[in-house]
């Protein structure tokens, strides 16, 4: 189940539709950095990325442990470089290639930078830039040549059939022809590959001449994805895991896919890209549909595969395939011609009715005198007689400064039903009354009296009321929950969703209600009941303020113990002095935060502790409080951090 909309009863305007890029196009070229340790004898060395230093390294280290080192660094990230290169055992196998990956596939990203001072031996301070990231239409594919510490003999290379004749592994001297320009040599000899087509780079030393080959395709066969070399190793002499290794697929890149889910019953909408808009498309049009539209009414679209069937379950996905391996703009639509649906006026699910709450105050019927108080908010009333008439309780209650009105009835002496029907108090989840029967007096300890709840509040700004969904019922574990387009908002029962954890939780800009309670109430007392929307979400994303819309101005959410992803786009303004629009909780020990507009606030209140992981503050404004934090890095907007500890990683600060 996908609940669409939360708070029917109060939505207003059309129905609506949501387009999100679900994959980046990338065409660019993929960033390529080398360095070596083949001088080196002992000791340690740090790599450095733009201001953060790795985790020590030892001269001899591992491909693998080179990886890792670099992915502890928290601008780079866990699975965002790969490592080409030796096992560290000899001169030959200290030869390494850094290439760029997933978030920062297409990207010119800094030179990396060595560390040498703990050092033994001559060794470089500066890695080389191979291929540059960010270049357009210019991802050529790069091979890397091994020799297994072949300390003599001859290999060849074979490519789409065609063999070199052979390649003297240790070259003719270093004075003279290296290994590196007799592989260009070799494969510009083939039939099938030009003269410059090939590049080639070198690393090697003066004890390990062979070293590694790093083989470039480019020329003709620039930005192509080629066949993988094969490499003939009969004739190598000492050679132990000799081959090659593809670093860099050329060409190919990432073709651009959008989401485009459809919150409606019936009705048309249409799509818009370029400056060209399409003509009506029907409410469940099939993907075939969709794609003809895209493709007929878009003048700078040429090709798209559309796939689903755009419910919220089941969006279209669109994935751009002309233009292709590019990051393409969002689409955006028109709904205004869609009928019911998330904040239709007339919805298919009918939101909770408005309820206000009830209590009843009872008498012990054995009392025979005395009097009792009542107070709410912290305020009591006067004396009030044991047989008092409903009027008068009504009275005592209304000239308390928490109640502007109330309405008691009841005959004399109770049992009272008091009704918080006011302006200030309808539908709310009040407080209980409190009572005070010290001066009632009856027989044999019978004296006293009661208050109960016995009419709950509810309606359309109760989380845990279930006619508040579409479909009704309140969310369950797995479920996709959409907070899109609203005029309420969710303050009560906040608690109801806290032993579910859903798939994810997307609070779009286009919902301007708020969700939790404010710190201080209207009347000046600090809140007593939850404040925070209590719910756990994995292993999707919390994302908040996603989409066109002005933003809410209080977003409180505490997910828990259960790990968190969040992206914040964007919010409203605060609404509360002194504390950000948006508010999390999260224990988690490996919580994601990202923040890349808005106002956002972490564990600020007395009492509060969260941890995250990493945070990436790329804009807006963060407020950090009592949270434990491995990894910080700040490359624009507004960061206040009052009690922030950061463990073993590190913190960037541009």
């Amino acid at each position: 189940m996908v609940v669409d909309r939360v708070n029917g009863a109060s939505l207003t305007g059309n129905a609506d539709i949501t387009i999100t890029e679900t994959l980046k196009g990338a065409g660019e070229s993929n960033e390529i950095q080398s360095f070596n340790m083949l001088a080196a004898t002992a000791g340690t060395y740090k790599l450095k990325y733009v201001g953060v230093f790795s985790s020590t390294l030892q001269w001899n280290s591992t491909a693998a442990e080179i990886e890792t080192a670099l992915e502890g660094i928290g601008a780079i990230g866990t699975g965002n470089v790969d490592v080409f290169g030796g096992d560290g055992s000899d001169d030959a196998k200290r030869s390494y290639f850094v290439v760029f990956k997933g978030a920062l596939l297409g990207q010119n990203v800094a030179q990396i930078q060595i560390d040498a001072s703990a050092l033994t031996g001559s060794v470089a301070s500066q890695l080389t830039v191979n291929q540059q990231g960010g270049v357009a239409a210019k991802n050529d594919e790069w091979q890397l040549l091994d020799f297994g510490g072949a300390t003599s003999g001859t290999f060849t290379l074979t490519f789409d059939g065609k063999t070199t004749s052979a390649i003297n592994v240790v070259g003719t001297g270093l004075a003279a022809t290296s290994v590196s320009i007799l592989v260009k040599d070799a494969l510009e000899a083939l039939s099938n590959i030009d003269g410059g087509d090939v590049g080639t780079f070198h690393q090697f030393s003066s004890t390990s001449p062979q070293g590694v080959v790093a083989v470039k395709f480019t020329g003709a066969l620039a930005n192509t994805n080629v066949s993988l070399l094969q490499m003939s190793t009969a004739g190598l002499v000492g050679e132990s895991g000799a081959g090659v290794t593809l670093m860099n697929s050329g060409g190919g890149g990432i073709k651009e896919k959008q989401s485009i889910a459809v919150f409606a019953t019936g009705g048309t909408f249409t799509l818009s890209f370029g400056g060209d808009t399409t003509s009506a498309i029907t409410f469940g049009a099939s993907a075939a549909t969709v794609t003809t539209r895209i493709e007929t009414d878009f003048s700078t679209v040429a090709d798209v595969t559309v796939t689903g069937t755009g419910t919220p379950e089941d969006p279209y996905i669109v994935e751009f395939v002309d233009p292709g391996t590019q990051d393409v703009a969002l689409m955006t639509f028109n709904a205004a011609s869609l009928t019911g649906g998330d904040g239709q006026s007339t919805e298919t699910t009918a939101a909770a009715a408005a309820v206000n709450e009830i209590q009843t105050v009872t008498v012990n019927a054995a009392v025979t005198s005395g009097n009792f108080t009542l107070g709410f908010g912290g305020v009591i009333t006067i004396a009030i007689a044991y047989d008092a008439a409903a009027a008068t309780v009504d009275t005592d209650l209304t000239n308390l400064s928490t109640i502007d009105a109330i309405t008691v009835t009841g005959a004399a002496g109770g049992p009272f039903t008091v009704t918080f029907d006011s302006a200030a108090l309808k539908e709310l989840d009040v407080a209980m009354l409190v009572a005070d029967g010290t001066n009632l007096v009856g027989g044999a300890g019978s004296e006293g009296f009661a208050v109960a709840t016995t009419t709950a509040s509810a309606g359309p700004n109760h989380v845990d009321d279930p006619d508040n969904y579409a479909p009704a019922g309140l969310p369950a574990s797995t479920d996709d929950l959409f907070i899109v387009q609203a005029g309420g908002s969710l303050l009560y029962g906040l608690n109801a969703l806290s032993a579910v954890t859903l798939n994810s939780l997307d609070i779009s800009a286009r919902f301007e209600g708020t969700v939790g309670l404010p710190r201080i109430t209207e009347s000046g007392y600090v809140e007593y009941r939850d404040r925070y929307l209590q719910v756990g979400v994995n292993p999707g994303k919390l994302t908040i303020g996603n989409r066109d819309g002005s933003g809410s101005s209080r977003i409180n959410v505490d997910v828990g113990s259960v790990q968190m992803d969040a992206e914040v786009f964007d919010s409203g303004a605060s609404s509360e002095p002194g504390l950000p629009a948006v508010l999390l909780l999260a224990t988690h020990a490996d919580n994601e935060l990202l923040v890349l507009e808005g106002e956002v606030g972490v564990a600020l209140q007395p009492g509060e502790t969260s941890t995250v992981k990493n945070v990436d503050q790329h804009g807006g404004s963060l407020e950090l409080g009592t949270v434990t934090v491995t990894n910080l890095v700040r490359s624009d907007g507004e960061l206040r951090a009052y009690n922030v500890t950061i463990t073993s990683g590190s913190l960037q600060i541009e």
